[in-house]
């Protein structure tokens, strides 16, 4: 089955690589995946729950990550707490 590959570009884009399998574990390309702030560092969790912090030092979730969708469709920003530092 496919295999989940997420990066930051060096200019602070979120990637996902096409293609990732046992049978073709190079992938076949890069997808570019839109978002207004630029990336820090990326993590996909357990049931492709994806997290991001921002060069802010804000965290984000991509929503809609399936198998069938698997860039998923939106950026949501998490709210830092109250005079919280950032990530």
């Amino acid at each position: 089955g496919p295999i989940a590959l997420w990066a930051v570009s060096y200019n602070g884009e979120a990637v996902y690589r096409k293609g990732v399998s046992q049978d073709c574990p190079k992938g076949t390309s890069w997808v570019h995946v839109a978002a207004e702030q630029q990336f820090e560092s990326i993590s996909l969790g357990a049931g492709l729950r994806l997290w991001a912090v921002g060069r802010d030092g804000s965290a984000y979730f991509r929503n809609g990550i399936t198998l069938n969708n698997p860039t998923g469709s939106a950026w949501f920003h998490v709210e830092p707490p109250p005079g919280g530092s950032p990530l």
